[in-house]
């Protein structure tokens, strides 16, 4: 399938930095944490919607009407319209072409939205384990992972997902928030841009960028 967008590089990333996750207590210098743990548990809810009421047998990141979506996507000047355009957008990649995959997938949601983390990373490492070339099962563990303040196991599998999907606007806005929770700025910064540049809708995604700046003295990224 063609790619409206190319890979992006994430060679950026400062993975010789990386801690273990109990030295990286984050310190809340800005509101943008708790907005920004507030847009999760947006998407976690609104995911769990979809997930779980969907019927629709859908084709994950390999689904053809992905591209004509993003060029809409793109193009819309209407909140509404692009709020439409993410679900289906969203919608697709939550749903596999194989049953087990797509049973693990609801398994996986309702263990996320019970809180109960443990459970739904057991279900997402057999999702990833059976079916490694669907993006969404690695964006899930790498969402269990942030939730698990597991920042480095969070950015590999971010960087799975993107190698799959590059234009995941969801992993790329998720990367930021990892980075951001490491105090990574400038990189968290990047990952945010790179998001807006596929969805120039994402109000979270806007919102830390503008914050990033100001914190880093409106360094140009």
């Amino acid at each position: 399938m063609a790619k409206m967008f190319k890979v992006f590089n994430t060679s950026w990333i400062k993975n010789e930095k990386v801690l273990d996750p109990v030295e990286l207590i984050p310190k809340r210098i800005s509101k943008f944490h708790s907005l920004s743990y507030f847009n999760l548990v947006c998407f976690m809810t609104m995911v769990i919607l979809w997930g779980l009421l969907s019927t629709e047998t859908l084709a994950s990141q390999s689904d053809k009407r992905l591209d004509p979506l993003f060029k809409r996507l793109q193009a819309t000047l209407s909140k509404v319209e692009a709020q439409s355009i993410e679900m289906t957008i969203w919608r697709i990649w939550v749903e596999s072409d194989q049953d087990k995959v797509n049973n693990l997938m609801n398994s996986g949601i309702a263990a996320m939205g019970n809180l109960d983390y443990a459970t739904a990373l057991k279900v997402f490492d057999k999702m990833v384990a059976i079916a490694p070339h669907f993006a969404e099962g690695w964006n899930k563990r790498a969402t269990i992972h942030y939730l698990q303040k597991d920042f480095a196991a969070s950015i590999k599998d971010i960087k799975r997902t993107l190698n799959l999907e590059p234009r995941h606007f969801g992993a790329l806005s998720g990367l930021g928030l990892v980075l951001m929770e490491m105090e990574q700025y400038d990189s968290a910064l990047r990952a945010f841009k790179d998001a807006l540049k596929v969805n120039p809708h994402l109000r979270g995604a806007k919102a830390n960028v503008d914050a990033l700046r100001k914190l880093l003295g409106n360094v140009q990224i």
